[in-house]
């Protein structure tokens, strides 16, 4: 009976690195970095969220992005600038797509890192990510800016005075 027990244990085990998960870092200066819209470095602290999204297609804003998207785990960047999070072996299916949301009030971004494998980890950094609200710079990703209501106001009082203008001029 040990002996059975030990022989299913044998095969078992093997199946165990199958389990995926994620492993996402910036540490190695060629694996990019996590930045504003302007470039600069976000303030230590700044919570970067990590999981899985259903289906985005026809997405364009960050908000349709967000409402799609369930966390999985959350990382923060330390005062080097520098962002480590994983998610553990086995708490996504293979084929999984995984992604990075931040919002930090004032910047926004949506980027997808990959898909899970079928063994091991996905092993993800900023030069390998897709932007989808934001950008890809060289190596680094970056946040878009949210605009401000005044914003929308400017560019509304903008076109009301150059109908104002064509209207008069016939």
């Amino acid at each position: 009976m040990k002996m059975t027990k030990l022989f299913a244990l044998a095969l078992l085990t093997p199946l165990a690195s199958f389990a995926t998960g994620l492993s996402f870092q910036t540490f190695a200066p060629t694996a990019g970095e996590v930045r504003s819209s302007s470039g600069a470095a976000f303030a230590s602290g700044t919570s970067v969220s990590f999981g899985t999204m259903g289906d985005t297609t026809g997405f364009t804003t960050f908000d349709q992005y967000d409402g799609a998207f369930t966390s999985l785990t959350t990382g923060s960047i330390n005062v080097n600038g520098d962002l480590s999070a994983s998610i553990a072996a086995g708490s996504v299916a293979a084929g999984t797509a995984l992604w990075l949301v931040i919002d930090t009030g004032t910047e926004q971004g949506v980027f997808s890192l990959g898909t899970a494998p079928s063994l091991g980890v996905l092993s993800s950094f900023p030069a390998s990510a897709t932007a989808l609200v934001g950008s890809n710079v060289g190596n680094d990703i970056r946040t878009a800016i949210v605009p401000e209501p005044s914003t929308y106001a400017m560019f509304a009082g903008a076109l009301a005075l150059g109908y104002v203008m064509i209207r008069r001029r016939k």
